[in-house]
């Protein structure tokens, strides 16, 4: 049984002249590539402009229901 797992299943001759299909090469993503770095971009954007705009803490820290946050010095503790 364990003779048979040792052999591959398909022998491969090795031909060192082999080039490989060199014709009609060439990028053909390109249009993605672009999509994605304006994508990337974008996101970069958006992060700086919350970031410049916006308040972190607000993510960060829980508010009550007057906005306040909550354990943050400062605020009433009630």
């Amino acid at each position: 049984m364990g003779e048979t797992l040792d052999k591959p299943i398909l022998e491969m001759k090795f031909d060192p002249e082999f080039k490989g299909p060199l014709q009609n090469r060439g990028c053909t993503d390109i249009i993605c590539c672009l999509l994605f770095l304006l994508a990337l971009v974008g996101y970069l954007g958006v992060g700086i402009l919350a970031w410049s705009q916006g308040d972190p803490r607000k993510i960060l820290y829980p508010t009550d229901s007057r906005g306040n946050f909550c354990g943050q010095k400062g605020t009433e503790q009630e």
